[in-house]
């Protein structure tokens, strides 16, 4: 399993829809954990995408950096607040 740390960590602001609060996700694991029990609409096109990026990266078939663009991409779609340190 890879799931190594990001060079650079994504801090969500999560608001509304019965999901709120502040995550930071460091790494793809953390980002699939966010993605499969956070989320706070699991049905949009991007979020999948996000989803199924992470689990290919967890298991060495993708590059944690291309997980961690798709995971970007989900939560732009989803309107969720992005702050990258």
């Amino acid at each position: 399993m890879h799931g190594q740390y990001w060079k650079k960590s994504v801090l969500l602001e999560f608001a509304g829809s019965g999901v709120s609060g502040i995550r930071t996700v460091t790494s793809t694991d953390d980002a699939a954990r966010c993605l499969l029990y956070k989320w706070p609409d699991q049905s949009s096109k991007a979020y999948h995408r996000a989803k199924g990026m992470c689990l290919d990266a967890l298991e060495g078939r993708k590059p944690d950096e291309d997980a961690r663009e798709a995971f970007l991409e989900a939560a732009r779609e989803a309107q969720i607040t992005i702050r990258l340190n």
